[in-house]
C-alpha cells in the first residue's frame, strides 16, 4: 500500500511541476546611449599645453559614437524539467576620439582609467601609432562589471598628421578633420564594460624641447629645463607668446638652466584652463626664484636667479651720496613670521597631490605657536625638489626683513631686478646692510631720478633655516619590476587563433606569450611585440596574469595515453602559481584545461595534491594538430588560459613565415618594467594555422598496437581533420571530419630512423594497404613506426606541418 502512496505522491508532484505558471523573469534592458556619462567639451575649451612629463586627467571628448550593445545571456532553470535562456547584462561598445594636448611631439607614456594602469610605452614623437589595451576584468570582469579593450591610434600632434581612416568611416570622407597640432587619441570601437558609463581617464604624456641647447638634452630627470620651458612659453608661434627670439638674452637664458639642471630643479607644466603667458612664466619664475625683466639697455629680456652667488665683501655700497630719499622703509614683525611651511606639488603616480614640509622649530619655541604658510608649485613633480623648495620658502619667512622703495640718483642705473648692494643710511641707522632689487623704474629721460623697491637678501642672514626637511623613513613594500627569464612564446594554432576578437586571416600568424613570475612579488606581465626589431607596436596581452607552470618530476613517454585518455597522468614539481581543474564544458571548448609541453598541446580534466607539487590527470595527447613527443624530466609544463591569447591585434602584421620582435615585462601592480630595460627575443612563424591538420587515429588491421610478424600486406587506416573545426576540442580517437580544402595523404614507414621508400604510399585515400609482403625474412627492426602525412589537392596546397604516429612491431621471421 505503501508503494501505491509514493507513486501517488510521485505523480502528483510532477503534473502540479508541470502545470506550475513559468516564473515572471525579465530580460535585462540596455541602456541607451543618453546615459553614457563623459566629458562633453564645448567649443571654447581651450586645448591644453603640456611641457615636461605630467599626468593629465581631464581629455575633451571631440567625438563619441559607434555605440552597440551585446547581450550576456546565462542558462537558468524555471521548472524541474525546464531551463531558458535570459539576458543578465550588457557589453558595451564606444568610439571615441578624446583631445588630449597642443602639439607637436607630444609623446603618450600611459593610459589609466579608474587609476589603474592598462597600457603603457612609449609612442612616436612624429607619426601617429597604433595599439591595443585589454584590460576586459577591470571593473570586475565577466557578469561583474566588465572591463575596458579597445585598439586605438594615437596622434602626437604633428602639423601633417593624417585623417584618422576608422572616424572617416563612421562620419564619411572629407568630414573629418586631421586635428593638425592637436594631440589626440581614437578609440576605435571601444568595449568600455558592462555598464553604459565612461570611467576616469587619465593619461601620462610627455612634450619636451631643447632650442637653448641646456645640459641634459633639455630634461631634468623625467622634467623639463625651466628656463627651456620659458623660451618655449615665449617664442613658440603655434603654443606661445610668438615672442621674436632676437628679443631674448640667450646666454643668460642658458646660464640660468645650466644652474637649475645642477640644482635638479626642473619643471613640468600642465596647463588645462585659459591662462596668459605672463602668468605661466610668473609661475616657472616663482619655483625657480627668478626675476625676468627687459633690459633697458639692449631692449632683450633677461633672467636672473636669486641665489647665493656673491661675496657680500665686495658688493658696491649706495649712501646719501646716492640716495635721494628711502621711502616705504618696513620691517616684518615677529608676528608675521612663519614657522612651518607646506609646499604641495603634484605627482605622476596619483590624481591628488603630495606635501613636503619644512619648519623651523627655534621661530616656533620662541613664538609660542606654529604658524603655518600652506603654497602650491603646480609645476614641480620632484619630492626631493619641493624639499627644498619648501626650505626655502622657509628661510625666507621665518626671520623679520626689511624692505623698502629707494629714490636713487643716476649713481644707480647700472642697478637691475636680482642684483645685489649694501646700504648705508644713518637716518634710519642702516649700516651695510644687504638688499636685492625686485623692481626698477628708470624714469623719465629728464627726471635724473630712479626707483627701485628691493627687499633685504635673506641669503645675508645669519640666522636664516637652510636645512631641507628629512624625506620619511617609511619604504612602500613594493618590489621593482625584474627581468624574466623563464618563458616560451607560443605560435597560435587556428582552432584558438580563429576565436580572437580580431581573427588571425589565413596567410598570417599569431603568438600567445607564457612566462613564469621572477618574484614572489610579481602580479602579472606586458608582453610587447613587432614584426621588426626595435619596433615592438604592440602590446597584448598587457597586466595579464602569469600562468601556473612546473616542471615535470619524471619523463613523460610519446605513447601513454596512446589510446585515448592517460587517466594517470603526470606530476608536476616546483609550481608556480595554481592549476585550475576544468569544467567539462570549458575543457570541452579549450577555454580551460590546455597544457603547453615542449613544443606539444595537450590537455587535463583533474588535479589532485596542493602546494609544489600536483598531479595533472586526465591527460589528452597532441591536440591541435601536433604529435606526441617524449618529455625529459624537468621539462616545463605551461597552462595556457584563454587571457594569453589576446584579441588579435598582431593579426594582420605577422606573416604566416614572419618573424616575431617581443619583449616580456615583468609588473608589479600599476609599474611595468621600462622596456628599454629588457632583453629583446625573436621567433620565426612556421606557418601551424594555415596548413591541414595531420590525420588521427592511425591503425593497422584495426588495432593501435599492431605486431608485423608475417610478411603479409596489411591495412593502414586513418581518420581526417578539419581545422575550421574551432567549436570543441577535437581529441585524437573523435570521428573523422571532412577537411576544409580537398587532401590526399603521404604513408611512410620507418626502422630504426631511416624511411623504407619500398613500403610508402604517396596521395591515397583513408584506407591503402602497406606492402609489408615485400619484407625479407628475417626483418626486425629495435624501432618502428608508420607516418601519416595531410597534403591538401586543392585551393592552398599545402602539407600538414605534423605528422600523425603510430608505432608498431615487425618481426618477420
Amino acid at each position: 500500500m505503501i508503494w501505491w502512496t509514493l507513486a501517488l505522491f510521485v505523480v502528483s508532484f510532477l503534473v502540479t511541476a508541470l502545470l506550475a505558471p513559468k516564473p515572471d523573469i525579465e530580460n535585462a534592458r540596455a541602456d541607451s546611449l543618453d546615459n553614457v556619462d563623459f566629458p562633453r567639451a564645448t567649443e571654447d575649451a581651450p586645448i591644453p599645453l603640456i611641457l615636461g612629463k605630467v599626468r593629465f586627467n581631464a581629455p575633451n571628448t571631440i567625438w563619441y559614437g559607434d555605440y552597440s550593445v551585446a547581450a550576456i545571456t546565462e542558462r537558468i532553470k524555471v521548472s524541474i524539467f525546464k531551463k531558458v535562456t535570459i539576458i543578465v547584462g550588457y557589453k558595451y561598445y564606444l568610439g571615441l576620439d578624446l583631445a588630449l594636448a597642443m602639439g607637436p611631439a607630444v609623446q603618450m607614456h600611459e593610459i589609466l582609467i579608474d587609476d589603474t594602469s592598462v597600457w603603457t610605452g612609449s609612442t612616436s614623437l612624429t607619426v601617429p601609432t597604433t595599439g591595443s589595451l585589454s584590460a576586459n576584468s577591470l571593473f570586475g570582469g565577466y557578469k561583474e562589471g566588465g572591463g575596458f579593450s579597445s585598439p586605438f591610434t594615437y596622434y602626437p600632434g604633428a602639423f601633417n598628421q593624417p585623417v584618422n581612416a576608422y572616424l572617416e568611416g563612421q562620419n564619411g570622407v572629407g568630414n573629418v578633420p586631421g586635428y593638425r597640432g592637436l594631440a589626440h587619441l581614437v578609440f576605435e570601437k571601444a568595449y568600455i564594460g558592462e555598464s553604459a558609463q565612461l570611467r576616469k581617464t587619465s593619461f601620462i604624456l610627455s612634450c619636451y624641447t631643447n632650442a637653448l641647447g641646456s645640459p641634459g638634452s633639455g630634461l631634468v630627470g623625467e622634467d623639463m629645463n625651466p628656463m627651456e620651458a620659458i623660451y618655449q612659453v615665449m617664442t613658440d608661434q603655434w603654443r606661445g607668446l610668438g615672442v621674436a627670439s632676437v628679443l631674448i638674452d640667450i646666454p643668460s637664458f642658458q646660464a640660468a638652466a645650466t644652474i637649475l639642471h645642477a640644482e635638479g630643479n626642473g619643471v613640468s607644466i600642465l596647463v588645462t584652463a585659459a591662462s596668459t603667458g605672463k602668468t605661466v612664466i610668473a609661475e616657472i619664475l616663482r619655483q625657480i626664484d627668478a626675476i625676468m625683466y627687459q633690459d633697458p639697455e639692449s631692449g632683450k629680456f633677461v633672467v636672473k636667479l636669486i641665489r647665493f652667488d656673491y661675496d657680500p665683501g665686495i658688493l658696491p655700497v649706495y649712501d646719501e651720496d646716492d640716495v635721494i630719499q628711502i621711502r616705504n622703509f618696513t620691517k616684518t614683525s615677529w608676528e608675521d613670521v612663519i614657522a612651518q611651511v607646506k609646499v604641495s606639488f603634484p605627482t605622476r603616480e596619483k590624481e591628488s597631490t603630495s606635501v613636503a614640509i619644512a619648519q623651523d622649530l627655534a621661530t616656533a619655541t620662541m613664538m609660542g605657536r606654529l604658524k603655518t604658510s600652506t603654497l602650491s608649485f603646480p609645476f614641480c613633480y620632484n619630492a626631493t625638489l619641493a624639499n627644498a623648495i619648501a626650505a626655502r620658502e622657509l628661510s625666507t619667512s621665518s626671520v623679520p626683513l626689511f624692505r623698502a622703495t629707494i629714490e636713487m640718483n643716476r649713481n644707480g642705473y647700472a642697478l637691475r631686478p636680482g642684483d645685489v648692494f649694501k646700504l648705508d643710511w644713518p637716518e634710519f641707522g642702516i649700516a651695510g646692510v644687504v638688499f636685492r632689487v625686485q623692481k626698477h623704474d628708470l624714469g623719465a629721460l629728464m627726471d635724473n631720478k630712479i626707483v627701485l623697491e628691493c627687499l633685504q637678501d635673506s641669503f645675508a642672514q645669519s640666522n636664516v633655516v637652510f636645512s631641507a626637511p628629512a624625506d620619511s623613513a617609511w619604504v612602500p613594500p613594493i618590489t621593482q619590476p625584474v627581468a624574466i627569464t623563464t618563458f616560451d612564446l607560443i605560435e597560435q594554432p587556428r582552432f584558438l587563433g580563429a576565436r580572437l576578437a580580431f581573427p588571425v586571416p589565413d596567410g598570417f600568424a599569431s603568438v600567445i606569450p607564457v612566462a613564469a613570475a621572477p618574484t614572489t612579488g610579481s602580479t602579472g606581465f606586458d608582453f610587447a611585440v613587432g614584426v621588426a626589431s626595435g619596433v615592438l607596436d604592440v602590446r597584448e596581452p598587457v597586466a595579464v596574469a602569469y600562468p601556473p607552470t612546473g616542471t615535470l618530476q619524471a619523463a613523460y613517454g610519446r605513447t601513454l595515453g596512446f589510446s585515448g585518455i592517460d587517466a594517470t597522468g603526470f606530476i608536476v614539481q616546483a609550481v608556480n602559481g595554481v592549476f585550475p581543474v576544468p569544467v567539462a564544458g570549458e575543457l570541452l571548448a579549450g577555454d580551460e584545461g590546455l597544457l603547453w609541453v615542449n613544443g606539444e598541446w595537450m590537455s587535463y580534466s583533474g588535479v589532485s595534491g596542493t602546494g609544489s607539487v600536483v598531479t595533472l590527470t586526465g591527460i589528452r595527447r597532441a591536440l591541435f594538430g601536433t604529435r606526441p613527443l617524449d618529455h625529459a624530466l624537468g621539462a616545463r609544463v605551461w597552462a595556457v588560459t584563454p587571457e594569453l591569447t589576446g584579441e588579435g591585434t598582431l593579426a594582420d602584421d605577422l606573416t604566416e613565415l614572419g618573424v616575431a620582435w617581443y619583449k616580456l615585462l615583468d609588473r608589479i601592480g600599476a609599474t611595468s618594467l621600462a622596456i628599454e630595460s629588457a632583453t629583446q627575443y625573436s621567433k620565426t612563424m612556421l606557418d601551424l594555422a594555415d596548413r591541414p591538420l595531420r590525420p588521427r587515429n592511425v591503425q593497422i588491421s584495426a588495432s593501435r598496437t599492431p605486431v608485423v610478424n608475417t610478411a603479409v600486406d596489411r591495412p593502414v587506416t586513418w581518420v581526417s581533420s578539419n581545422r575550421a573545426a574551432i567549436t570543441t576540442v577535437t581529441y585524437e580517437q573523435d570521428a573523422t571530419q571532412a577537411p576544409d580544402q580537398a587532401e590526399t595523404y603521404d604513408v611512410s614507414v620507418w626502422f630504426n630512423g631511416v624511411n623504407q621508400a619500398g613500403l610508402a604510399l604517396t596521395g591515397v585515400a583513408s584506407g591503402a594497404n602497406i606492402l609489408f609482403s615485400t619484407l625479407a625474412s628475417g626483418t626486425n627492426p629495435a624501432a618502428a613506426e608508420v607516418r601519416v602525412v595531410s597534403r591538401r589537392t586543392g585551393g592552398d596546397t599545402k602539407s600538414s606541418a605534423y605528422y600523425a604516429v603510430l608505432p608498431i612491431t615487425v618481426n618477420i621471421p
